[in-house]
């Protein structure tokens, strides 16, 4: 979970909320406190080693805009495939209705 949080933090607060509706107030501060944690050291070992990591691996900023690009291409092909797929259950069962009268 506190990983989740380092991701995206307003995205996935509708699941934090649904996860922590059985909690105890105790045990919701705590999963906050631990997830705040995390996002605090994964950041500031972003912060510090952040162009070390890539120089030792040998990624230039280039390759992490072509990555970005592929991730957003994918993510909107995702998305419409979705809204195709969705549209041509809505528009089948529309059809089902009609055949069916």
């Amino acid at each position: 979970m506190p990983l989740f949080i380092v991701i995206d933090a307003l995205g996935i607060l509708p699941f934090v909320i649904s996860l922590s509706e059985g909690m105890s107030e105790q045990e919701r501060r705590k999963m906050i406190h631990v997830a705040t944690i995390t996002a605090v050291i994964v950041g500031l070992v972003f912060l510090f080693l952040g162009q070390f990591i890539p120089q030792v691996m040998n990624i230039s900023v280039g390759s992490f805009a072509i990555a970005g690009g592929l991730k957003a291409i994918s993510k909107v092909f995702s998305l419409l495939l979705a809204a195709i797929a969705v549209s041509m259950i809505i528009h089948g069962l529309e059809l089902v209705n009609t055949l069916v009268r």
